[in-house]
């Protein structure tokens, strides 16, 4: 995982410290072949709160990038990167997705469309858990 700045390492790093899901689906993409930037971005989404696009497939790497878009509080961009973590691990297990057509075969098979006709999005009953997994872990270690 790379964050490609230092308010997003922090919450990365938050993250790790907090949440033992944050570390396993950390866990996870540090197994395997591909490496994740992760930025947040202060622009909205365009009704989007986080995304993970695949990027490319270079020297035996596939690359993605995870974007939290907009200002979210420390536990709900975590639990973002959380959610999109286990996008990417669902990337990362499937080691035959090389490019954009793979990745939007594999999300067709594992998870359902959810924007309209103008964006194609997918969402993953998985990453919702992980999301909400990694949430309860950071809001009960606050307490």
């Amino acid at each position: 995982m790379r964050p490609l700045d230092r308010t997003v390492g922090a919450l990365i790093l938050h993250g790790y410290a907090a949440s033992p899901a944050f570390r396993r689906l950390v866990g996870v993409i540090e197994r395997s072949d591909l490496i994740v930037h992760v930025e947040q971005v202060i622009l909205p989404g365009d009704g989007l709160a986080a995304s993970t696009r695949f990027v490319t497939h270079a020297g035996g790497r596939r690359y993605v990038r995870i974007t939290l878009y907009g200002i979210w509080s420390l536990h709900q961009a975590i639990a973002l990167i959380g959610h999109e973590l286990q996008h990417a691990g669902e990337l990362a297990t499937a080691g035959w997705v090389v490019d954009q057509a793979t990745c939007l075969e594999l999300f067709h098979r594992i998870g359902h469309r959810t924007c309209d006709r103008r964006r194609v999005c997918y969402e993953t009953e998985a990453a919702m858990a992980a999301g909400a997994e990694v949430w309860k872990d950071v809001s009960l270690r606050a307490e």
